[in-house]
């Protein structure tokens, strides 16, 4: 489909640019009309690469849009045409366009979503099938606007949690890079000049200097990045290999209990939003399952939601699984939601609670990685230092 690059002109006098998708440039002009602009420029160009994704807040944007016009009476088809006027997104503008054009046709919801690539995940999907097939479209639309709020806030602490020791790391790790490949090698002719022999923890900063600054440092590097993609290929492509590496992420010390509770809170409450929708717990439990990437949860999962299938209630079957993926607690809240028919309630708060622990351990990490990270430098500058300063007090001694 045809998109453009514009420049235009708001009623306040404002100049804007950007891309949008449209059908012709007459088509653009009424979109930017409807928006407040006045298009002043217009060019048709093919992406090289064009980026199939939206973020979130455009997201949340889109669905509380057509939240309100569903509320007010809109038909769905006309709703999504709307909805994706006004749509900064170029690739998301064509997604939701195209769904109009197939509701247009005749095409039910499921099927308009499904004929392009999709930006929703799975649990979006689901949510809309049961918002239309049960004729309450307009409240599915707001919980999913909801649901994406609330993932977007979870994102967003984790982004935060994890940045700051991220670029320490990176700060002290190229510095250190730095000591060694421009530092030390205008020490040499230095050292070279005392004509004596030079301390141990001097020669092996020399090596470590000459080696990094040597072509066999480079081909590691390139070596271990090459390893590095064909471990990442394996465990993409071969089931065995995915297996091997998510099961040995999960019993990896605070690792595998950051992966834990990754999971728990991202899938107790999508279940909590889909019960809430509802849908029955079974068809939940299986509409949940592609959200889960990890094999050693995801068999648990399945594990799950086949005894919940043969008659089973879900406390029963969170009880039955291994590795410890379900603690007590979490068991003990689903039963008492399960007894008092509260389940999406408690389920809430399972994933409140989890989400909780997660920031919280993760801001612990943060607050360790920093202060190592800053000794780790002042061991390298000490070490520095010393390695300096040892071959000129020898000279001394020897000129004594």
């Amino acid at each position: 489909m045809p998109r453009f690059k514009w420049r235009g002109v708001t009623l306040d006098g404002i100049w804007q640019k950007g891309d949008s998708f449209a059908l012709s440039s007459q088509h653009l002009d009424e979109q930017l009309f409807r928006r407040g602009i006045a298009c002043t420029h217009s060019t048709q160009y093919s992406p090289w690469i064009l980026r199939k994704s939206a973020s979130y807040k455009q997201q949340i944007n889109l669905f509380s849009r057509l939240e309100v016009l569903l509320h007010a009476g809109v038909r769905l088809p006309d709703s999504w045409l709307l909805v994706a006027q006004h749509t900064s997104n170029s690739y998301l503008q064509e997604y939701v366009y195209m769904v109009g054009i197939h509701l247009q046709k005749g095409t039910n919801l499921y099927d308009a979503l499904m004929k392009n690539s999709c930006p929703f995940n799975t649990m979006t999907i689901a949510l809309l099938q049961v918002g239309y097939e049960s004729g309450k479209l307009a409240d599915t639309t707001y919980a999913i606007a909801q649901y994406l709020t609330t993932l977007q806030s979870f994102y967003k602490n984790m982004r935060h949690a994890l940045y700051m020791p991220l670029i320490t790391f990176i700060f002290v790790l190229l510095l250190i890079i730095g000591i060694f490949v421009y530092v030390i090698p205008y020490l040499l002719g230095l050292f070279a000049s005392f004509n004596t022999q030079l301390p141990p923890s001097t020669a092996l900063l020399i090596r470590i200097s000459t080696y990094m600054r040597s072509w066999y440092s480079i081909g590691i590097m390139i070596g271990s990045i090459g390893i590095s993609s064909i471990i990442r290929y394996c465990i993409y492509y071969f089931p065995y290999c995915k297996h091997y590496w998510d099961a040995t992420m999960i019993h990896t010390p605070w690792m595998g209990i950051i992966i834990k509770e990754w999971y728990i809170a991202s899938i107790m409450r999508a279940l909590g939003t889909l019960i809430e929708s509802n849908m029955t717990v079974s068809q939940a439990l299986i509409i949940i399952q592609p959200m889960i990437h990890n094999h050693t949860i995801l068999h648990e999962w399945v594990r799950v939601t086949q005894l919940v299938e043969a008659g089973s209630s879900l406390t029963d079957a969170l009880a039955s699984t291994q590795h410890d993926i379900f603690e007590s607690d979490l068991i003990a809240m689903v039963a008492v939601g399960e007894e008092s028919n509260k389940l999406a309630d408690f389920l809430y708060k399972i994933a409140a609670i989890y989400h909780e622990r997660l920031i919280n351990r993760l801001n612990r990490i943060s607050s360790l990685m920093q202060p190592m990270a800053i000794i780790i430098l002042g061991l390298v500058v000490m070490i520095l230092i010393i390695a300096v300063y040892m071959p000129i007090i020898q000279m001394a001694h020897h000129i004594q």
